[in-house]
């Protein structure tokens, strides 16, 4: 890739990029390459190359947020280059479980989680698009999140967005669906579906097409985890219930106050 980059294999395909792992020819170290999956030359495709520039943009520090290393256009393509991450995603890790993740270990990759995304919205970074397949579990046992492709900083217009809400829809928040007042609240909703789904592998709310299930998330009450998943304590059952509350003001107000529970039992942060 402009003689810069051989690649070694395809990681990811996804609707917005495809990513490989990739040997950065000048320093001799394996970086992780996205290719924006879009046509430049169409008006969505323009969408799509503001948001990938946005992405590239972005530096967050953090010990649970990939570290971006540059951006590049080649053969009419773009690129963005980023710390490559040695490990598996928590949804393919889960996938591959008999039974869902122990509670003791799935309080841990939340509180990971939460802590990057403390990170992330202290520099006003809104994720949109918390999920398994985006929390990787890296060999080090630190939890990375990836996929900041339709990130956006609070209060920037969602002129980027394009006509219909982006993300996945079994993990947006009510607010989300409704394209009104998307915040860091809204990422620890995501975290909070992501959670139950660790625990039980359901989703808490689930339906045959798209606006039978908008209608579920906007008025449906789930089955809370505990209840699906036995052996999960009653702790972090109440905890991953109240990331997803459906109202605002009863879940978490941010990261912090969700990992003060994570770290001292429900109820410690108020």
């Amino acid at each position: 890739l402009a003689g810069k980059h051989q690649v070694v294999r395809l990681v990811a395909v996804g609707g917005q990029g495809i990513g490989y792992e990739c040997k950065d020819l000048s320093a001799g170290k394996r970086v992780f390459v996205k290719q924006l999956n879009a046509d430049p030359s169409t008006t969505n495709g323009q969408i799509a190359v503001k948001r990938f520039q946005r992405e590239a943009s972005m530096a967050i520090e953090s010990r649970h947020v990939p570290k971006m290393l540059g951006s590049f256009e080649y053969d009419g393509h773009y690129f963005i280059v980023s710390e490559f991450i040695d490990g598996e995603s928590v949804e393919d890790i889960v996938k591959g479980m008999t039974d869902p993740f122990e509670s003791s270990r799935l309080r841990n990759i939340l509180k990971q989680s939460a802590q990057g995304l403390s990170d992330a919205h202290i520099r006003g970074a809104i994720h949109r698009d918390i999920k398994p397949s985006n929390l990787i579990l890296a060999k080090s046992g630190l939890v990375m999140i990836v996929d900041w492709g339709i990130c956006r900083l609070e209060g920037e217009s969602t002129v980027c967005d394009g006509s219909v809400p982006l993300g996945t829809i079994h993990f947006m928040s009510p607010e989300h669906i409704r394209r009104v007042g998307v915040d860091r609240q809204s990422d620890l909703y995501s975290l909070g579906v992501a959670g139950y789904w660790c625990a039980t592998k359901q989703y808490p709310f689930d339906a045959a097409d798209e606006c039978e299930l908008f209608r579920e998330i906007l008025g449906a009450t789930p089955v809370p985890a505990g209840t699906l998943n036995t052996r999960l304590d009653d702790d972090l059952n109440n905890i991953i219930m109240k990331m997803f509350l459906r109202e605002k003001t009863r879940r978490y107000p941010d990261a912090d106050a969700a990992i003060k529970d994570l770290d001292e039992g429900y109820g410690a942060a108020g």
